[in-house]
């Protein structure tokens, strides 16, 4: 099974859903990165890439992206 960018964007929608905070959205975005060793396949070589700008969100304020970023994110990326 294939993830790409676009799945990655749907789900991350779906988590903003839930309200904004960032440590729980970058939780989120490792359970998901982690997942990928387990059945998923990689169709684009950036997607790690782009998963890891939510990871790290919850290392500072200095990595959060806002709402909106987020929203828009990763086709603005």
């Amino acid at each position: 099974m294939s993830y790409t960018k676009k799945e990655f964007a749907r789900r991350l929608r779906r988590q903003l859903g839930g309200g904004y905070d960032p440590a729980k959205l970058a939780r989120w975005a490792f359970t998901e990165y982690s997942d990928l060793g387990c059945g998923y396949d990689i169709d684009d070589s950036d997607l790690q890439k782009q998963m890891m700008k939510v990871i790290v969100m919850e290392e500072g304020f200095e990595f959060e992206m806002t709402i909106e970023q987020l929203r828009q994110f990763p086709k603005k990326s």
